[in-house]
């Protein structure tokens, strides 16, 4: 991961460490100690473009975080400089992600997880539990694509997650099962309701009235 521009203009360059060689092993903690505003954050992504250290993937991966997460009021800043990353990796958009998700802009996050899939980025373990976040406080993980009848979204997100190994839990299995009967993916759900059986989940009411609903939707009953 690499940024190439540089949005802003700074008025100043910053007295900061101004080659390689001095700059310290752990480049957050120059980040960190610099930026205390958007303006401080701006004067050093200058810097760093200036002597290239922003050609270190850590280097641009914490610059993001700083703006994404770090810094409050600083998402557009943020937006601006991965949207200067010349094919971001996972550890970008999950910084994208955590920070949507971190300002209450849970949708955008989930948008953001969309775009990565629809790169070609894989996600991993650091992603899904922070889209699965981001849908939860939507209401559940199917609600969060419902609202725009995007059933088959639930489905391919989850696939995505056994794919990854992603441990599913009662809340996931719940969420999932009428997205499966929506679309008609009756083996998906035939899958799951063996994995219900096999880890002593048939006690959870919640759970069966979902398994039942899909075997409904599923065959058009």
């Amino acid at each position: 991961m690499a940024l190439t521009t540089h949005p802003f203009s700074p008025s100043k360059t910053p007295t900061v460490i101004t080659t390689i060689s001095e700059f310290p092993h752990n480049p957050k903690t120059l980040i960190l100690q610099q930026c205390k505003s958007i303006r401080d954050l701006n004067q050093v992504h200058a810097h760093l473009i200036k002597t290239r250290l922003l050609h270190r993937p850590a280097v641009a991966e914490n610059v993001l975080e700083s703006a994404a997460i770090l810094l409050p009021g600083a998402m557009d800043y943020a937006l601006s400089i991965f949207r200067r990353i010349d094919r971001p990796d996972s550890a970008a958009y999950n910084v994208m992600i955590r920070g949507l998700i971190y300002k209450k802009s849970n949708p955008e996050a989930i948008l953001m997880f969309k775009k990565m899939c629809e790169n070609s980025v894989q996600p991993d373990e650091f992603t899904f539990t922070s889209v699965l976040k981001a849908c939860s406080r939507l209401g559940t993980l199917h609600e969060g694509y419902a609202k725009n009848e995007r059933w088959d979204g639930v489905v391919k997100l989850f696939r995505k997650m056994l794919e990854s190994g992603f441990e599913c839990d009662e809340v996931t299995m719940i969420s999932v099962l009428p997205a499966c009967g929506r679309v008609g993916d009756l083996e998906l759900g035939k899958w799951i309701s063996e994995y219900i059986e096999a880890n002593g989940l048939k006690g959870n009411l919640t759970l069966i009235t979902s398994l039942v609903d899909i075997i409904f939707l599923g065959t058009g009953d």
